[in-house]
Order: structure tokens, then sequence, then C-alpha cells
């Protein structure tokens, strides 16, 4: 390659990118499959005209400012924003014309979350609790929901075996932490990087429980110091990190003792290493050994009674 031809790359990837934004919406048809996912990069004169979609949009605004027009409401959109719109809703976009929107869309047939039962719960919860919108960056999951996203859109572009299969799970992934993050207390805006980390690793501690936790990790995650991240955290939890751990242990570990029978198998997924251990622990916290919590729990469980 010539020094020339160097020199011109960098304005001939600039004027690809320019002519890759839209003016127009992207036609869509969903094939069998009944899920689609894209990004739509904006020119400064898209335009877009008032219409009915046959399927649902998830919608988040990857970049620039733009407005969600519906009849008779208008919803301003920033970066790091997103809304649901449902199939049959009259609506629009329109863009700040000095700050054109990227979007990235989810466009999906909720009808298929109806062939399970479980599903359509976890989509109907979703419907239920989202807002209009959901300001992510507000959130301490604002990096799990950008994260399900970029892989929904890599499966997309690769397009490999199966990969409407992978989207589809991803999907309810992403309905979930929806669902649990709208019902979540919001964090402070504008939103200091400090808080936000503290608050992720709460959710770390929350979803790793059964995990090796040590606060000198959750510190460094938190950017603070130990001594710092520990008065932090008994502010938040009203105790300190290892009796929370602990707590949350012994309750996934009742539930596992009722499920399985088996002592061994319920300490373990409950992430105590030693049996003997989890003995000295669970009796403190409950007052009886686990042997006994089975008998005198285990038929009420058996008998739908938890």
């Amino acid at each position: 390659m010539s020094l020339r031809e160097r020199i011109k790359m960098p304005l001939q990837i600039r004027k690809s990118a320019v002519t890759s934004r839209r003016t127009s919406p992207k036609p869509i048809e969903l094939g069998p499959g009944g899920i689609h996912v894209f990004e739509s990069r904006h020119a400064p004169g898209f335009e877009m005209e008032m219409g009915v979609w046959s399927y649902d949009k998830l919608c988040f605004v990857r970049q620039g400012r733009c407005s969600l027009l519906r009849p008779h409401t208008r919803t301003a959109l920033v970066a790091d924003d997103m809304l649901f719109v449902p199939a049959g809703t009259p609506h629009r976009f329109t863009d700040d014309p000095a700050r054109p929107a990227t979007l990235i869309l989810v466009c999906f047939q909720s009808e298929t979350f109806r062939k399970a039962p479980g599903q359509w719960a976890g989509y109907e919860l979703f419907r239920s609790r989202m807002p209009c919108p959901l300001r992510t960056s507000q959130t301490h999951r604002h990096a799990a929901i950008r994260s399900y996203l970029q892989r929904m859109m890599f499966e997309q572009t690769m397009a490999r075996d199966a990969h409407e299969t992978v989207i589809w799970g991803l999907m309810i992934q992403l309905m979930v932490t929806l669902a649990r993050t709208s019902a979540s207390p919001r964090l402070p805006d504008p939103m200091a990087p400090a808080p936000r980390a503290f608050a992720q690793t709460l959710t770390h501690i929350d979803e790793n429980f059964t995990e090796d936790i040590r606060i000198a990790n959750l510190a460094a995650m938190a950017g603070v110091s130990y001594r710092h991240y520990t008065t932090l955290f008994r502010a938040a939890k009203g105790m300190t990190v290892g009796a929370y751990v602990t707590k949350l242990r012994i309750d996934f570990a009742k539930k596992r003792l009722l499920e399985t029978d088996n002592i061994v198998f319920a300490g373990l997924d409950a992430g105590f290493g030693d049996l003997s251990h989890f003995y000295r622990v669970f009796r403190r916290a409950v007052g009886t050994t686990p042997r006994r919590y089975i008998e005198e729990h285990g038929a009420k469980a058996a008998a739908g009674g938890y």
C-alpha cells in the first residue's frame, strides 16, 4: 500500500460512515425467528412518518438526542435512554438536528413468549414495570444492559447457526434485567462514578454470593479504600459485608435443603466449602441443624406450603 493510499484511508472510512447514516427508517420484516436487532444511525435530515408496526420495539439511544412522538405525547430522549414501544402503538422518532440519534432497536413478536407460560409472565412483568423512558445511566445495571445489546448485535451480524435462538435467550435475560432495574431505586443524576460503582458492588454480591467474596476486591471495584467501603456498606445494608453474605448463603441453603434433601449438596451450592463450617453457621443463624430443618420443614414444602 502506497503512502498516498494510507493517507487517504481515514477520509474514505469517514465518507463511508457518513453514507451509512439513514434519512428514513429501515424497512423490517421479521422472519420465522420473530426477532431482529439492528443499529440505525440517523443523518441530520432523518425523517419518519407516524406509523403503526405489528411487532414490539425495544429502543436504546446509543448517542445523540431525539424524541418519541405519539398521539398527544412527546418524550425527549438522550444517550443511554431505553424505552419500549408495544405493537400497534402509533409513533415516530424525530431527532435534534444538531445531534442526530443512533438507536439500537430490537424488533420482536411478543406472541413467541406465549409458547412458554414462564416466559410470558416475564414479558408481562417487563411490560408493567418498564418506564418511558428508563434512564439506564442512572442505574447500577447500566453496563450489563449495554452488554446484552452488544451481544445481541454481534449474533445478528454474524448470523451463525441458531443465532436467533441465542438472541431470544439474551432478550429474555435483558427483559428480566430491565424489569428488576425498573423496580430498584434510582441513583443520583447526574451520576457520580463513586455511587454508581458502589451500587454495582451490591449487585455483584447479590448475584455472586455463592462465590468467594472479598472486601478488598469490592473496595477496588467501588474505587474506595477498604475501610471506607465497609462504612458505606454498613450504612447501606445495616450490617457487615460478612454478615450480609452469610445471610444470603443461609437463605439459599434453606431452599436447597428442601429441594435436594441433601446437606452436603446444599452447603456446597450455597458457597460453604467445609461441611462442619456450614453446620456451625447454619445452627447459629437458624437455631437448628440442617437435618432437623429438613425434618421440620420438608413435609410442608412437599405439600406446596413453601
